[in-house]
């Protein structure tokens, strides 16, 4: 019975907290009555009772769900918002999709057409005319009264509390105060949060998701992809960081210090992609600072409309955000290009062939593949650093083992060769290569250029 009573009061976290705050104790109440008179009765009243709440709860929690935001929009003072308005709100979204359109071109000038060219203009045009379509209509239908800053838009007179009567429940709405968060400001700390999400993925899991050239994964299409997903972020900082002080001056100062907390997180997790980007970057054909127009041009745009829609006592947040922002890029670029990535590589060897003797001391024998190690003996099993997406070579029981991974003289070279980093085996010219059939799967990304074909 208990147990019942338990999902039942989680069910009743669905409904709106003002349905719950006024009918949830009366509801739990009536529940807990049925469910007792249910047990002089047997299983089967109780299966009936269950099966009854199951029904029902899904329509209704709708319901009152929809009732509750009819009654907030009737409460809310909506006007129609000026073209000014609605076009600032909109700016750093417009700004992005117009950059992210036009960059197709200038790569098309300086680097010919790339691979996924057309995947890459359908997204960039396909954002400009949603935002195109949403400034009409966010002009005609008007945004909730909010004030963008001391000198741009508006702020309506709240409408005075009216009670709303319907066949559930009766409760009084009031206009919601000034020290709330508005629904914009929801949608910007929701797009951070989504952004911080996919920025936290590794690099070789983002490519596979854009169209690219078989014998380099890493292609100008796709670290073009990539390095607009980390501008995003960093422009996205920019939009939570006014957020953070629209609501530090609205006396919001919890919301506040949540909105600096995560654009400080995503500063340094785009910092963190820019990174590992520029050091992928290096193991190919390097473009080296080039990579840096885009997010520093990203980040000029966002500093403009920072400085354009703060108050005039908070636009010093647009300077330091104009400083601070591209001299850490540029500096992480200069660290980033100084990695020696073939030495990196060793380095992580050296840490995975550690975890294998840790492994063989504990369990008194060797993993027979290298998933075993994580996440006890590694928190994540770092690929090489050599081919954008290639895996370590590893062959072992239970007695001995063998660990490599595939290099190249040259970036440019396409025979393939095994490298053997380490080895229990007295002696392995009875064995067959180790990294026969890593070198197989990489060449079967492009077999033409390694002169399969």
């Amino acid at each position: 019975m208990s147990v019942l009573i338990i999902c039942y009061r989680l069910l009743l976290w669905f409904y709106p907290r003002s349905f719950r705050e006024e009918f949830g104790a009366e509801m739990v109440a009536v529940f807990t009555e049925e469910v007792a008179e249910a047990a002089t009765h047997g299983r089967a009243a109780w299966l009936q009772i269950c099966w009854r709440e199951l029904r029902d709860w899904p329509v209704h929690c709708f319901q009152t769900h929809w009732q509750a935001r009819q009654q907030r929009l009737a409460m809310q003072s909506i006007a129609p918002s000026s073209w000014w308005d609605t076009a600032v709100a909109c700016a750093p979204y417009f700004l992005f999709a117009l950059f992210l359109s036009s960059s197709a071109f200038v790569f098309i000038f300086l680097f010919g057409q790339p691979t996924g060219l057309f995947f890459y203009l359908l997204s960039g045009y396909g954002f400009v005319f949603v935002l195109l379509l949403a400034l009409i209509i966010a002009w005609w239908r008007g945004w909730p009264a909010t004030r963008l800053s001391g000198r741009v838009g508006s702020q309506l007179p709240a409408a005075p509390p009216q009670p709303v009567k319907n066949e559930e429940w009766t409760t009084a709405v009031a206009a919601p105060p000034h020290h709330k968060m508005t629904r914009r400001q929801g949608v910007y700390l929701t797009v951070g949060l989504l952004l911080l999400l996919a920025l936290l993925l590794p690099a070789t899991t983002l490519a596979r998701l854009f169209p690219n050239d078989a014998g380099n994964p890493l292609a100008l299409s796709t670290a073009l992809a990539l390095y607009l997903l980390q501008t995003t972020g960093l422009i996205v900082v920019a939009i939570l960081l006014a957020s953070g002080v629209h609501r530090w001056q609205a006396s919001g100062r919890q919301t506040a210090v949540l909105f600096g907390s995560l654009s400080l997180l995503l500063l340094a997790t785009a910092v963190r992609h820019f990174y590992w980007l520029t050091v992928w970057d290096n193991t190919y054909d390097p473009l080296s600072y080039f990579w840096l127009f885009i997010p520093i041009l990203g980040v000029f745009f966002a500093a403009a409309w920072l400085a354009f829609t703060l108050p005039d006592k908070t636009k010093w947040v647009s300077a330091l955000y104009l400083l601070v922002v591209p001299a850490v890029m540029i500096i992480t670029s200069i660290q980033a290009q100084q990695v020696d990535f073939r030495r990196l590589t060793e380095s992580r060897a050296s840490r995975i062939d550690q975890a294998i003797q840790t492994y063989h001391a504990q369990h008194g024998r060797y993993p027979d593949n290298l998933r075993r190690l994580t996440p006890r003996y590694l928190l994540s099993l770092s690929e090489p650093v050599i081919i954008f997406g290639q895996d370590w070579c590893y062959d072992g029981n239970a007695d001995h083992y063998r660990l490599g991974y595939v290099t190249r003289e040259h970036w440019s070279d396409p025979r393939l060769v095994g490298h053997v980093y380490h080895t229990t085996y007295a002696t392995t010219s009875d064995l067959p290569p180790l990294c026969e059939q890593e070198i197989i799967a990489l060449q079967m990304r492009d077999p033409q250029y390694y002169g399969l074909r």
